[in-house]
């Protein structure tokens, strides 16, 4: 919606002074996303999508209105606004098609960000000028301020920490706050701006602060896998990760090889269920969401595992021995399903499974369509009538645990909402992460069976949201 009023503003004359404004605003718009960038920080979701909504407009609008300044006579109108949506068609293209191929890292928004602070300039930028090649060559000054900034990024926590400061709040704001005044002190010098935030967009792609090892790097159009091995006193761990999203790991002593790990240790309520006395009478079990096939630790000689994974790039790394042995060394048979986990699922018989997995929660982006009261209508006719349903809805930014209780209430379901957040240390060390599940079945009896821990809450005792439907989403009911 920004990205198209964006046009609208540009193109109507009588918003020329929102025009100038968003024209001297273009060096905030492209330092706030610049310095998020450079930072990992996970620290209030409201910010961080109003700093980049704020930029994709303010940046949108600019470009827009150089364009509609350029406009031709009445006559070649039609020409124009051709191949203004052809230039929009093949920005979709590169950033859909090309930019998977060609980059090992979500490189496009960087650049796209570099191109506005060149182009985009308020006043004469540096591509309007004769000598730009040589008004491009930065100096000691640019430098100091670039690495000043780069310093901040780095330095603000374990120096803060230093003074006694732990308070996370405040080391975002040093982290965050330092960096964009900088890149404010240098945006009357354009040259000097630009150098000032390619550092910053540059340094996370370095991966020089991590103590992590990248082993392997892959780009598909569903996102970034990286594979990396973390270094231990005893051994290493060899992690997963989809964007910022951990999706696995494993570890690589013969003690703990085949040790669930991360959300899906033997404690947390996925492990309590698939070594309880109800694992026993079950024999097929459907996963939705591979990761690191870190599940198939639990696998029993007469269980068949479907895994339902959307991503070959997934399949492919977690069936690599060399990263990943947990589904080599099952009990269980394993089976890979491509493809939409819920257009697959659909054309399988009604009562195949014993139990249903939904792991596909816990990125940086959940597939609202597996969470519809469609969706889990769906899963209830594939589950057998002693069958129960496990969504793993762990999440970042998103609670959806009160939206898992409107949707039983709305199917008539029984089911527990479980929060596995009191991680002792000898479990952190062993790898357990904190985790939110739902357990849903159509007999309060069965879920009653499974014994969980006095944490697992009815889920009709938790406040619950309008329940999502295929035509129906409401992503602010659920925010954090």
């Amino acid at each position: 919606a920004l990205y198209l009023s964006s046009f609208i503003v540009a193109v109507a004359r009588y918003m020329s002074s929102i025009v100038t404004l968003c024209r001297a605003a273009v060096p905030l718009g492209v330092a706030l996303p610049a310095v998020r960038l450079a930072n990992d920080l996970h620290h209030n979701i409201t910010l961080q999508v109003a700093g980049h909504l704020f930029g994709l407009f303010v940046i949108a609008t600019c470009a827009h209105s150089l364009l509609a300044e350029k406009r031709p006579p009445v006559r070649d109108l039609t020409e124009f606004y051709l191949l203004l949506s052809v230039g929009g068609a093949l920005g979709g293209v590169f950033n859909a098609l090309l930019a998977p191929v060609l980059f090992n890292g979500i490189w496009e928004y960087a650049i796209a960000l570099v191109l506005a602070a060149l182009a985009a300039w308020p006043g004469k930028a540096i591509l309007d000028s004769h000598n730009w090649k040589d008004r491009l060559v930065p100096d000691a000054q640019d430098l100091f301020l670039a690495m000043a900034a780069l310093a901040a990024v780095i330095a603000a926590k374990p120096a803060l920490e230093y003074l006694g400061i732990s308070n996370l709040t405040v080391i975002a704001a040093f982290r965050f706050g330092v960096p964009l005044i900088i890149c404010v002190a240098a945006a009357p010098v354009q040259k000097r701006f630009l150098v000032v935030i390619s550092l910053l967009m540059l340094f996370p792609h370095l991966g020089l602060m991590s103590s992590r090892k990248t082993l392997f790097t892959d780009r598909s159009f569903f996102g970034l896998l990286r594979v990396q091995y973390q270094p231990l006193e005893s051994g290493h761990w060899v992690q997963l990760w989809h964007g910022s999203t951990v999706h696995g790991m494993q570890h690589s002593s013969e003690e703990l090889r085949n040790e669930p790990a991360t959300y899906f240790s033997r404690s947390s309520p996925l492990g309590r269920v698939l070594e309880s006395d109800y694992a026993l009478e079950i024999s097929d079990v459907a996963i939705v969401g591979l990761g690191a096939g870190t599940m198939a630790a639990y696998g029993l000689p007469h269980w068949k595992m479907s895994y339902f994974e959307i991503d070959p790039a997934v399949v492919k790394i977690a069936s690599d021995s060399q990263f990943f042995t947990y589904l080599r060394d099952s009990a269980a048979r394993i089976e890979y399903v491509l493809g939409d986990a819920r257009l697959k699922l659909a054309k399988r018989p009604d009562a195949s499974y014993d139990v249903i997995i939904i792991d596909a929660f816990s990125s940086d982006a959940i597939p609202v369509h597996l969470i519809t009261m469609e969706a889990v209508e769906l899963y209830m006719r594939k589950l057998r009538p002693h069958g129960v349903l496990l969504a793993h809805l762990t999440n970042r930014y998103l609670t959806l645990l009160p939206l898992a209780a409107s949707l039983t209430a709305e199917l008539g379901l029984s089911g527990l909402g479980c929060i596995d957040s009191n991680i002792s240390p000898e479990e952190a060390l062993n790898g357990k992460y904190a985790s939110r599940w739902a357990v849903i079945s159509r007999d309060a009896a069965i879920i009653g069976q499974l014994q969980l821990p006095s944490y697992c809450k009815p889920l009709s005792d938790l406040p619950a949201v309008r329940p999502w439907t295929d035509g129906y989403s409401n992503i602010m009911s659920v925010l954090k």
